[in-house]
């Protein structure tokens, strides 16, 4: 096991009870009112913002607002209403599908236990845990999405590249007391600090109880900023922002570069500048490419 993951067990505290006085607002960005419309916008925001999902589901709601109604609703009107989240023929089957579970095997309430949200369509373990964590206060587990996924890689809280490995650890590592809150840190944290292109080192909170820094943690919790050398991973996010900037710099040169046109009965030179590196129109008659 890395250094920096043998000692997330020291840095796990302070890391969470720092997050907590940075984001004391941290919690769902889903707007819901029930168990139902936290389910239906939870499996809306797959590939989608929660910003986007709350423009949606007012309308979504106010048309359908029970599971039975969702049942009844014909498919393509359903399609219509979510269509700006994406994906949204798939969303509407497991809207309804799951609607349909819903009504049919739990009495029109949507369970409260993590096996029974399971069996409902396109519900996973992210999904359930956030309706057991935010509606029924229930700690069965953490939720893993893109910014817990980005953020305990870069906190070298785990070295896991999967959900399931990753919620694991976490679940191994954090005190079950801390499983809800854990996830609404790191995902408030991730959206105003840590980006995933291009992370604000210098406001962050944790900077030096993160790996990922350049003189960041050591095994000392006391050591001052600048102490240590990078780590692999800061390096690749150094690396990473290295070949942004030579993109750009391709680009401003191919910008810049001239296709030359040979005339070829009188051998006269011409130019055609194009940003991708051709002509976007024909050339004169009795030219051609060198």
């Amino acid at each position: 096991m890395r250094k920096s993951m043998a000692s997330a067990e020291k840095r796990i505290g302070p890391i969470i009870e720092r997050l907590r006085s940075a984001h004391p607002d941290a919690e769902c960005a889903l707007i819901h009112e029930d168990a139902y419309q936290l389910l239906t916008a939870t499996i809306l925001s797959a590939q989608c913002t929660d910003e986007r999902v709350n423009q949606v589901t007012p309308v979504l709601f106010a048309a359908y607002p029970t599971p039975a109604d969702l049942v009844a609703a014909p498919r393509e009107e359903v399609e219509e209403i979510i269509r700006p989240t994406g994906f949204f023929r798939q969303k509407a089957r497991f809207l309804q599908e799951a609607a349909h579970t819903i009504v049919h095997d739990f009495g029109g309430e949507v369970p409260a236990e993590l096996d029974d949200l399971l069996r409902l369509t396109g519900v996973a373990r992210k999904t359930a845990n956030v309706v057991l964590g935010v509606w029924y206060h229930k700690a069965e587990g953490i939720v893993v999405d893109t910014h817990v996924k980005r953020l305990s890689g870069r906190l070298a809280l785990t070295d896991a590249t999967t959900p399931e490995k990753i919620e694991a650890d976490l679940m191994q590592l954090v005190p079950r007391e801390d499983w809800i809150d854990l996830s609404h840190l790191l995902i408030f944290h991730g959206r105003r600090v840590c980006a995933a292109r291009k992370p604000d080192c210098a406001k962050c909170v944790v900077a030096d109880l993160c790996p990922s820094v350049a003189g960041g943690w050591e095994d000392d919790l006391t050591a001052p900023v600048g102490r240590g050398a990078p780590t692999l991973l800061a390096q690749v996010c150094v690396s990473h922002d290295v070949i942004r900037a030579a993109m750009r710099l391709t680009i401003a040169l191919r910008q810049q570069a001239d296709l030359v046109m040979v005339n070829r009965s009188k051998r006269r030179i011409g130019v055609c500048a194009s940003p991708y590196g051709y002509c976007h129109r024909s050339p004169p008659r009795g030219w051609g490419w060198t």
